[in-house]
């Protein structure tokens, strides 16, 4: 059997490969069963998935598991990962997984998990399923089984959840939105929750056929959203990646806003008094010098959304986020929910009478550049550490250096800023040269 690490986000891979193959899921799906069967008896474990080919068979593989183990597998078909967040709790089920792996290719795919609170496994949560992992299979006798239920109505629950969290009065009439669905899992519901409340809408990449999930589209690939928004004229552009937890937005001007944007937006006019707004060590600084001039607390945690809840409910605070796109609002929804997240900045549009860009102001991020080089297991970047802080003290006080294995892809991720754009492009051309990566 495979060896099986949590990530930023779950566990992830390539389709076929450790740890996204046939054995590790099935055992999985029956640690997981067992896991919930000892806790809390016979359950209901809740299964939803974005749009990806291989997400049946990883389905079925989780649902024999989950029913060996003594547990019911409930099936929700495609919807998106903060869909199957809230329908965890509403359903009353243990535990829930989502078989995604976001903003990936389709032939990729992983998985997520969720306590009954509807909030991703805490790290301890995560060790002691690991620990589960390590007992071999063992079916509970043939009338101790678990049985497997389909759900059909898990959709349109999710697209009523999306517009309870809104005053009734939130009307979208007159507003035209262009909307990417990354053909993923929002390629349905996303519309749907736009539609009904009034606006006028135009969908682009919402035809997923299993393998265009994120291809050149969605929350990483705007470029063409925002071509679209400025020919069709429309009043914004929201985009999704692949299980509908990241957004990206594009102004009717054309500018587009990434998560750091978006969460500069919902602090500055939804912040409660005493409290502030987290980022992780990947944000922008140019947050931390927008929230300090407002008065605004703010604070950094590690990269990953479930880390960002995490320091939320630590501080008793609600509103965070990531630059990727993942917001959260703890007020709405127990995980970074992408429909949500645009209903709100539709919501301040419309109550404070001005456009995207003007919300956004002249809210200024510090230059910045990232890139990627392949993972090689044999790469030891503690030996880079001195090179690397001499690289900081040259971006200056404002500037940053992360390097981090990647949590989501066998990848190095690199991202440099600071307040100059022709350091970041010498600083860069420094670190391809170290890594020989062209």
């Amino acid at each position: 059997m495979s060896v099986l690490k949590f990530g930023t986000d779950g566990i992830r891979g390539r389709v076929g490969e450790s740890p996204i193959d046939c054995q590790t899921i099935l055992h999985l799906g029956w640690a997981l069963g067992r896991m919930v069967y000892e806790n809390h008896g016979p359950s209901k474990i809740i299964i939803g998935k974005d749009t990806r080919i291989s997400g049946y068979m990883i389905e079925s593989l989780l649902e024999a598991g989950i029913i060996a183990a003594g547990c019911d597998a409930v099936l929700l078909g495609p919807i998106p990962t903060p869909g199957i967040a809230y329908l965890t709790k509403a359903f009353r089920s243990k535990a829930s997984v989502v078989i995604s792996a976001s903003h990936n290719v389709y032939s990729d795919n992983g998985i997520k998990i969720f306590n009954a609170n509807g909030y991703k496994f805490s790290s301890a949560q995560q060790q002691k399923l690991l620990n589960y992992m390590s007992s071999s299979i063992k079916m509970v006798p043939s009338e101790s089984l678990g049985r497997a239920h389909q759900i059909h109505t898990a959709s349109e629950r999710y697209v009523e959840f999306c517009k309870s969290k809104f005053s009734s009065r939130l009307s979208l009439n007159g507003i035209k939105i262009i909307l990417d669905c990354a053909n993923g899992a929002n390629y349905k519901v996303g519309p749907e929750v736009f539609i009904e409340l009034g606006a006028t809408v135009e969908t682009i990449h919402a035809k997923p056929d299993g393998t265009n999930i994120n291809r050149a589209c969605g929350s990483l690939y705007p470029e063409l959203l925002k071509k679209v928004v400025l020919e069709k004229k429309a009043d914004i552009g929201i985009a999704f990646d692949g299980d509908g937890d990241r957004l990206t937005m594009v102004s009717k001007s054309g500018r587009i806003c990434n998560g750091d944007d978006i969460l500069y937006i919902l602090g500055r006019f939804l912040c409660q008094k005493n409290m502030g707004v987290v980022g992780t060590i990947a944000s922008n600084n140019g947050l931390k010098k927008a929230f300090a001039s407002s008065g605004i607390a703010y604070k950094q945690t590690d990269v990953g959304d479930h880390k960002v809840i995490e320091s939320l409910i630590e501080l008793n605070w609600l509103i965070g986020g990531e630059s990727s796109g993942h917001l959260i609002q703890l007020d709405k929804n127990t995980c970074s929910d992408a429909i949500i997240s645009a209903l709100t900045v539709l919501n301040i549009m419309l109550n404070e009478d001005q456009s995207l860009d003007e919300l956004i102001g002249d809210f200024e991020k510090n230059p910045s550049y990232a890139f990627n080089i392949p993972r090689c297991d044999q790469l030891d970047l503690a030996i880079y550490e001195d090179a690397f802080n001499e690289i900081r003290s040259e971006l200056g006080p404002f500037g940053k250096l992360l390097v981090r294995p990647s949590g989501t892809e066998p990848v190095i991720r690199f991202l440099i800023e600071g307040e100059h754009q022709m350091a970041i492009e010498q600083v860069s051309k420094e670190l391809k040269t170290m890594f020989n990566y062209v």
